[in-house]
């Protein structure tokens, strides 16, 4: 004979088993909503040739350092990055390598700055670079003359090496600008300055002589 306690004790491991069964399916939807969440905020934010942050992420950290509860202290300068001659690569060997070029430069440029700094795509072969802590004109052209000799060294397209420059303009917050705005334009007034002095160089805003020093390499 079975006691009393039998049926209850089975139905009760029936319910637990329903509830744990339940439990499991909301913890998977949980994860799979965390899942594509994560996926949606992939695409949002960062460039899907480069991996890299994208021009709305760019903004957002660069207003970031810029809020009022920031220190005065703490500066940065801010690079547009464009490459020279990109056009062409794509014109005559295809997009296919364009696209290489871009994730090698990418890498590169990446590998130039730190963890708490920022290299950005905005699209087409230009990106920016924060980097915080990087003041004076002798450090920052120190650090550009650095880069583009990284970023200029000989890749491979095809099995043919492949030679690619960049342009880099450059302003420094807070000498050259104390908003987003500022800081984007007269960094890109300097890229392209840069450019007119024959690429593979860089300029440095100057808001005193409303003239660019430049090096170029």
């Amino acid at each position: 004979m079975h006691s009393p306690e039998e049926p209850e004790h089975a139905m009760l491991q029936a319910q637990l088993l329903r509830y744990a069964e339940d439990l499991q399916q909301v913890l998977d939807h949980e994860r799979s909503m965390e899942s594509r969440f994560q996926e949606l905020d992939q695409l949002a934010h960062y460039d899907a040739l480069t991996g890299l942050p994208n021009r709305l992420l760019l903004h957002r950290r660069l207003e970031a350092l810029l809020t009022p509860s920031r220190r005065p202290q703490d500066f940065f300068t801010l690079m547009f990055v464009d490459l020279d001659g990109f056009k062409k690569i794509n014109d005559t060997l295809g997009h296919a390598v364009g696209d290489q070029v871009l994730k090698t430069v990418a890498q590169r440029l990446q590998a130039m700055v730190r963890d708490s700094d920022t290299v950005a795509r905005l699209g087409g072969d230009e990106f920016v670079i924060i980097a915080r802590s990087l003041s004076g004109g002798s450090a920052i052209t120190a650090f550009c003359e650095k880069t583009i000799a990284n970023v200029c060294q000989p890749m491979q397209a095809n099995g043919q090496p492949l030679a690619v420059g960049i342009s880099l303009g450059c302003a420094e917050y807070p000498r050259h600008g104390d908003c987003a705005n500022a800081l984007l334009e007269h960094a890109d007034a300097s890229m392209y300055q840069a450019k007119m002095a024959g690429g593979s160089g860089f300029a440095i805003f100057d808001n005193e002589t409303t003239e660019n020093s430049q090096g170029n390499m």
